[in-house]
């Protein structure tokens, strides 16, 4: 039973918060049950779980069947004070698990974009980020992408850590089902893209921009989604096959990036699923 927050295990927890420090270690905190369950039912390597002794016989039980498999066998379970998991944990109404897992394979950096690195994912069903910095936006974008079954995630690398604590609580889950690429070149692997003959539609409201009710969307269309203040680089605009809008009220400016992306996802989910 753990009461302090001077002990070296919680002191370490409370680092991950820190982006140098989860890089270093390579590993990532979760607050909540759910995404204790996400973490498990993806098959995550999960490093360590802390319990609310509060909690205890609510979920004892449950965590007791999940890590008795083998994989999890150096899995460590720490039993912590009421009062101090209250203190530690970022949630409002904590649930009264935290989990450390390892970084998940599926997120990595790209740095030169090479035929090898794109020859699995060239059909896939993609989305490309450029600059988004709000961490509840990314988390909600994580979000959709997966229930509109984007496949591959493509972000600049100026993009938030998706490892953010607000980035995973805003996603539900959704970086266990994403393959998430922080790329260096993106206005590369756009040319890459469109050799391959996938059009790339630059979601920004621009001279010559057309319409999505005017356009008939390919499954292997991708839409690059821009930063929420300052929209899409001139760069990344350029290398786009065209610019397109979301026709929206004269009263209203433009929308959240994430309510964007989510609208451009559903229109290209239709044109895969035509009779959904």
């Amino acid at each position: 039973m753990l009461s302090s927050r001077q002990n070296p295990a919680i002191k370490r927890l409370t680092s991950l918060e820190d982006k140098g420090r989860r890089d270093a270690e390579k590993v990532f905190a979760l607050d909540g049950y759910k995404l204790f369950s996400e973490a498990a039912k993806a098959g995550a390597e999960i490093e360590t779980v802390f319990l609310n002794e509060a909690r205890k016989e609510q979920y004892i039980q449950e965590l007791t069947a999940v890590l008795s498999d083998e994989k999890y066998r150096d899995t460590t379970v720490i039993l912590v004070e009421s009062t101090l998991f209250e203190r530690i944990s970022r949630e409002k109404s904590p649930q009264g698990i935290i989990t450390v897992v390892k970084y998940l394979d599926k997120i990595e950096n790209i740095i030169k974009i090479n035929e090898d690195t794109l020859l699995s994912e060239k059909k896939n069903p993609a989305l490309i980020l450029d600059g988004l910095r709000d961490p509840g936006n990314l988390g909600a974008v994580i979000r959709s992408a997966v229930a509109f079954g984007i496949e591959t995630l493509y972000m600049t690398a100026d993009c938030v850590d998706v490892y953010n604590p607000k980035v995973l609580r805003a996603a539900m889950g959704g970086v266990f089902h994403l393959n998430i690429r922080y790329v260096t070149d993106m206005a590369e692997l756009i040319s890459d893209m469109r050799a391959e003959g996938r059009r790339v539609y630059a979601a920004e409201l621009r001279e010559n921009a057309c319409s999505i009710d005017d356009m008939t969307l390919s499954p292997t269309d991708v839409f690059l989604i821009g930063n929420e203040g300052h929209g899409i680089s001139e760069v990344l605009s350029n290398a786009a096959t065209e610019s397109v809008y979301l026709p929206i009220s004269g009263d209203s400016e433009s929308l959240n990036a994430a309510v964007a992306a989510s609208v451009f996802l559903w229109e290209l989910r239709k044109a895969g699923n035509p009779k959904k």
